[in-house]
């Protein structure tokens, strides 16, 4: 079968320009990397499409019912419109039929629609964070045994270094101790025996007139001589 041949423009009418393609809104850059701002920009988006479906069914109602919005009589800066009892039960109805449809999809598309339409709401009954004096306070309310419990002291990382390193410091302030003592033991010994090689050595004074020597300076040397053998 032939092909239907594309209509020519006659001469002398312009050509009709080309209608544009119709695509979808985007929310944020397209070129956007799998992360948390493209679920972010997709939550939003999802956000506006649901509360725009929620409009434009709402205005189906009103229109189906004959319901007409009023404006607050005397208030000309106002630019918000009341709606009557019979709006909002319609818009209730709106919004309950269009959950049970967003049911099939998804509960993400659910939890985005509630959040924007109700973001208002959400706000005011968000508590106000608690300040450090709470936190001070439940500290002071609090037993003493549940104390330790939950705070445990922190360990150092280096406790076995730190006690390594004390015990080498001990360890050599003993020897030192033990080697200054050795060396006060040997100069003691030292003097002493000077000193005793000097009293018993010849000279003058060393001797008695009857030619015995004088004991009396070699007496601190010989009791710690006998000392000494008394001790060993």
């Amino acid at each position: 079968m032939p092909k239907r041949p594309s209509a020519q423009p006659t001469p002398g009418e312009a050509p009709k320009p080309k209608r544009p393609r119709q695509t979808g809104f985007t929310v944020g850059p397209a070129n956007l990397p799998d992360g948390t701002f493209r679920r972010k920009a997709q939550k939003i988006k999802r956000g506006l499409i649901h509360r725009a479906k929620l409009r434009k069914g709402l205005e189906k109602i009103k229109r189906d019912e004959g319901i007409t919005s009023s404006r607050r009589a005397g208030d000309d800066d106002d630019d918000d419109e009341e709606e009557d009892e019979a709006a909002v039960r319609a818009r209730r109805r709106m919004e309950m039929a269009m959950r049970d449809d967003d049911g099939v999809s998804s509960d993400d598309d659910q939890g985005d629609g509630a959040v924007d339409v109700n973001d208002d709401s959400s706000d005011d009954d968000k508590p106000p964070p608690k300040s450090t004096d709470d936190n001070d306070e439940e500290d002071l309310h609090t037993h003493p045994s549940r104390k330790q419990h939950t705070r445990r002291p922190r360990q150092s990382r280096y406790k076995n270094e730190i006690s390594i390193s004390k015990k080498v410091r001990d360890a050599k302030a003993e020897r030192e101790r033990v080697e200054k003592a050795k060396l006060a033991a040997m100069e003691k010994r030292e003097t002493d025996r000077k000193a005793r090689n000097k009293a018993m050595g010849g000279g003058k004074g060393a001797k008695t007139a009857t030619g015995q020597m004088k004991l009396g300076r070699q007496s601190k040397g010989l009791l710690e001589k006998v000392e000494r053998l008394v001790k060993g």
